[in-house]
C-alpha cells in the first residue's frame, strides 16, 4: 500500500486489517515538503520608480512543493535582464516559509527596468519597473 500526504507537518497513520480478528495500530509520521516545483511571486512583479533610486518593493519569490508546501533552503538567483540597475544579492536562500528577498533593487540611469529570479531549475519570474521622468527643479532668477 502506498500513501501521500498533501500537507508537511505531524500525521497520524493508522492501519487496520479486515480480517477475522481486526488489528489496527498507528504511527506518527512527519511529512515533508516534496522537491521545490513552483516560483511564484511574493512581492509586486511591476513597479514604477524613480531612475538611481532603490525599488520601494524588495522582489520576493515563494518557491514551494506541488502540494502548495513551503521548500525552505532553496537557492534563488537574481540577476538584472534589462536596464542598467545593480542587486544588493545575486543569490539568496528561501526561509521556512518559502521565500527568499532580492534585496535592494537600485533601478539605473533610464529606459525599461527588469530582473528576473530562478530556483532549483524551475521558470525564471520576471520582475519590471517603469521609471518616471521627474521635472527639473526651476531655476530662480
Amino acid at each position: 500500500a502506498t500513501w501521500t500526504a498533501a500537507k508537511a507537518g505531524m500525521a497520524l497513520v493508522e492501519v487496520k486489517t479486515t480480517s477475522a480478528e481486526p488489528l489496527s495500530t498507528q504511527w506518527r509520521v512527519e511529512v515533508v515538503a516534496g522537491p521545490p516545483t513552483t516560483v511564484a511571486a511574493h512581492s509586486a512583479v511591476e513597479q514604477v520608480g524613480v531612475a538611481g533610486a532603490a525599488a520601494s518593493d524588495a522582489p520576493q519569490v515563494r518557491v514551494a512543493d506541488a502540494f502548495g508546501n513551503p521548500s525552505a533552503g532553496v537557492s534563488v538567483l537574481w540577476s538584472v535582464v534589462e536596464g542598467d540597475g545593480s542587486l544588493a544579492s545575486e543569490r539568496t536562500v528561501t526561509d521556512e516559509t518559502g521565500v527568499a528577498t532580492a534585496g535592494t533593487w537600485t533601478f539605473g540611469t533610464a529606459g525599461p527596468q527588469g530582473m528576473e529570479a530562478t530556483a532549483a531549475g524551475l521558470s525564471a519570474l520576471r520582475f519590471s519597473a517603469t521609471l518616471q521622468v521627474l521635472p527639473s527643479p526651476k531655476k530662480r532668477r
